[in-house]
């Protein structure tokens, strides 16, 4: 529905029915985004000793990832829910950091997963390098392997 407001002699055209197309576009850069993370989830599980498909399930990729980073995986729960997910998207960026460091990374890399859209970025590098899983001080998850 389109409506029309006139203020002095300005004119405001504003429609309400949004952008179809545009709509579309951006459902499937979401999807394609996270189906390259997602893959790259399951590639640097698998590296760390966790079984790939978990990196392609929403909610316990992240499960796993605050579990590997040596936190509770209750963590990704809590991410869900408005407020205290700000508190989790912390504890997350510190399980990165973890992770990160687990594969033998430099801190600063860390980054590429804090600023989202590197994301894809920081764990294709993790899962397609020749590093390997060598744990983290502050989680015995999984077994080292």
């Amino acid at each position: 529905m389109l409506s029309t407001i006139t203020t002095e002699n300005y004119e405001y055209s504003v429609n309400a029915t949004g952008d179809p197309a545009g709509s579309f576009i951006g459902l499937v850069v979401a999807l394609a985004f996270y189906l390259v993370v997602a893959y790259f989830y399951s590639r640097m599980f698998e590296k760390a000793g966790v079984e790939s498909w978990k990196g392609w399930v929403p909610v316990v990729n992240n499960w796993h990832i605050y579990k590997l980073g040596g936190f509770g995986g209750w963590w990704a729960i809590l991410g869900l829910i408005p407020f205290v997910n700000f508190v989790a998207l912390i504890i997350l960026w510190i399980a990165f950091y973890r992770v990160g460091k687990g594969f033998g990374k430099p801190g600063p890399y860390v980054l590429m997963a804090i600023f989202s859209f590197l994301l894809p970025v920081w764990a294709g590098i993790i899962a397609t390098d020749s590093s390997r899983w060598q744990g983290v001080a502050e989680s015995a998850y999984p077994a080292r392997v």
